[in-house]
């Protein structure tokens, strides 16, 4: 009984700790996506001013 209690606490916390790593996974490309769009938007913006 306890045995089993004590896979489970595991299997909560194995669960709890890939959510979160998604979770940072998921923010790190959001925020790497975000910062190439505004370069792509600055570059875009400063070819046109030269031309």
């Amino acid at each position: 009984m306890l045995v089993r209690a004590f896979k489970a606490v595991i299997f909560a916390g194995l669960l709890m700790l890939g959510r979160l790593s998604f979770g940072i996974a998921w923010f790190a490309f959001l925020a790497l996506a975000s910062l190439a769009y505004a370069l792509i938007i600055v570059i875009y913006a400063f070819w046109i001013w030269r031309h």
